[in-house]
């Protein structure tokens, strides 16, 4: 599989949506992964932004033949990202933790309903009992380390196998 990343960190998927012909539907790739929503809760945009944004992009892709699968978020591991030296999210990282479980939530009865593709990235940064597994983040407590970076694959690649019937 040949893979190309248009990912921009810090990224809303309101600049994804604005960058989306140019970076994705000239190309036309098999397929497309959309992964964002997680800097726009940090900056206060509502989740039905967010969702109407990524389904604008779900629409185009597959006019153009182009299967979307949507990607879930990682969650905020809060108590370290709390100890950074920037601004932190609007309401603070509980609510902010919140939010992402919501447009986690929101996002996946979307696929469901529209029957896509979802690759959950979310729940494998959990451990069998819920708590949160802070070895997969970088010391910022918002992004994946190698090891998250590795589970995040894995867990794409078990999706495309078991969807699309990649052999690996």
């Amino acid at each position: 599989i040949k893979v190309v990343n248009h990912g921009i960190g810090g990224d809303t998927t309101g600049g994804m949506l604005g960058r989306f012909a140019f970076e994705v539907l000239r190309h036309k790739p098999e397929m497309v992964i959309l992964l964002g929503g997680t800097n726009d809760l940090w900056w206060g945009i509502e989740s039905k932004q967010i969702l109407a944004n990524l389904a604008s992009m779900v629409v185009q892709a597959q006019h153009y033949g182009i299967v979307p699968i949507v990607a879930l978020p990682l969650p905020c591991w809060a108590e370290q990202a709390a100890k950074q030296p920037w601004t932190p999210p609007e309401g603070g990282y509980d609510i902010f933790n919140g939010q992402i479980h919501a447009l986690v939530e929101t996002l996946s009865t979307y696929a469901r309903n529209d029957d896509l593709p979802l690759i959950d990235f979310y729940q494998g940064c959990f451990e069998g009992g819920g708590g949160l597994r802070t070895d997969l983040f970088l010391e910022d407590g918002l992004h994946a380390n190698k090891s998250g970076h590795r589970r995040m694959a894995d867990t794409a690649v078990a999706l495309l196998q078991e969807t699309f019937r990649f052999s690996g």
